[in-house]
């Protein structure tokens, strides 16, 4: 079964907090938010489709590439 986790978000009302980076991929205790996420699936999901924009596309497939431990990660 496939989850579908928004992944757009611009961070734009943390302003300089997030120091122009998306929003999933901001760091909280040495690990992105999309991280810790993608950390709390579980069964029955074996894949996930991040819905991106594009300034936070190449940043998440850098991140994650095509599986993070157990899933299969897709982007649109």
């Amino acid at each position: 079964m496939w989850c579908v986790i928004p992944a757009a978000g611009q961070a734009t009302r943390l302003g300089s907090l997030a120091g122009g980076r998306p929003k999933a991929l901001l760091e909280i205790g040495h690990r992105t938010l999309i991280e810790h996420l993608l950390d709390r699936l579980s069964a029955p999901f074996t894949g996930v489709c991040l819905v991106t924009g594009e300034r936070s596309l190449s940043g998440l497939q850098s991140l994650l590439g095509s599986r993070y431990r157990q899933l299969e990660i897709r982007y649109s």
